[in-house]
């Protein structure tokens, strides 16, 4: 570990070793950066991670904003599909509704991904012309999606992959949270998937070294959580990129009695999406006719 920085939330930055980096990227294409870990938690992000963390420290969050937050692959745009069709659209004739979720429903941390560089690369030129509509005096650079977010209309469906240690502190006092999980096994399957789809990523990994990655305890601290059908010990992932995924889902459930965090699990939407919805739309306070939650499901 080369040098240690510290965000405005206090956790510090790690810019790791050149043997570290390898271990991390040894499957996947370089990231320009690199990669920096975050500590405590042990989060693991592309370098251009702690600009747009400190970021949206001042980011102006609403109160009728409804974050969708998410470890990558547990049901993400599922979600943001529920609530914007039932927040925009319940009655299915919004003129948007055929507009890619992308643009619907934006990710507040896309930007720590995808410079506008690597968007010109993999052919995302719609995206910026987009953002020049939009956002026709703000610098590129500042980041194109979290500047995108501050122009969109009320009431906003934000993507959010970040845990919630490392977002503002009183975040849940403002502003609703969908936290939603889902079998692990399900979302190593997924997630292998998608790092071999992007072109940016180039994933050469098997699946089975990626799942090890995920679940691996090798050299990381082990902690326990009291869930409803008796003890699971949870272990810190080390290498997988916007890992830890036990802590990032602990965080969350330690937490699930907040009038402000709704705790759902994709199995459970799967089973009974009704009931679910019913929950989902007391949650976010808005009456739906039976026909608008057919719509909506």
């Amino acid at each position: 570990m080369d040098k240690k920085r510290k965000l405005l939330t206090g956790h510090e930055v790690e810019d790791m070793s050149e043997e570290w980096q390898a271990k991390v990227g040894n499957d996947m294409e370089p990231l320009p950066g690199g990669f920096v870990k975050i500590m405590p938690g042990g989060w693991i992000y592309p370098g251009r991670a702690p600009f747009f963390l400190d970021k949206i420290q001042s980011f102006q969050f609403r109160e009728d904003d409804v974050i969708v937050m998410t470890y990558p692959k547990c049901g993400t745009t599922w979600m943001q599909e529920i609530l914007w069709t039932m927040l925009h659209n319940p009655d299915l004739k919004h003129p948007q509704a055929a507009a890619p979720i992308l643009e619907r429903s934006l990710e507040i941390d896309l930007d720590i991904l995808i410079s506008p560089e690597e968007m010109k690369k993999n052919n995302m030129d719609t995206t910026l012309t987009i953002f020049r509509r939009h956002c026709p005096n703000k610098k590129i650079e500042d980041g194109v999606f979290i500047q995108m977010l501050e122009v969109t209309q009320s009431p906003r469906i934000i993507k959010c992959h970040f845990p919630l240690e490392i977002l503002p502190p009183h975040l849940l006092e403002k502003v609703k949270v969908v936290y939603v999980t889902r079998n692990p096994k399900d979302m190593i399957v997924s997630y292998y998937h998608l790092l071999k789809y992007l072109t940016f990523f180039n994933y050469k990994g098997s699946l089975e070294k990626h799942a090890k990655e995920v679940i691996s305890d090798e050299g990381t601290s082990m902690y326990t959580v009291h869930v409803p059908k008796g003890r699971v010990l949870l272990y810190y992932c080390p290498t997988t990129m916007f890992g830890p995924f036990w802590r990032h889902v602990h965080q969350a459930w330690e937490k699930r009695y907040h009038p402000n965090l709704h705790f759902i699990f994709y199995e459970d939407l799967k089973k009974d999406i009704m009931g679910e919805l019913g929950k989902l739309s007391d949650f976010v306070g808005i009456n739906l006719t039976e026909q608008q939650k057919q719509n909506v499901s």
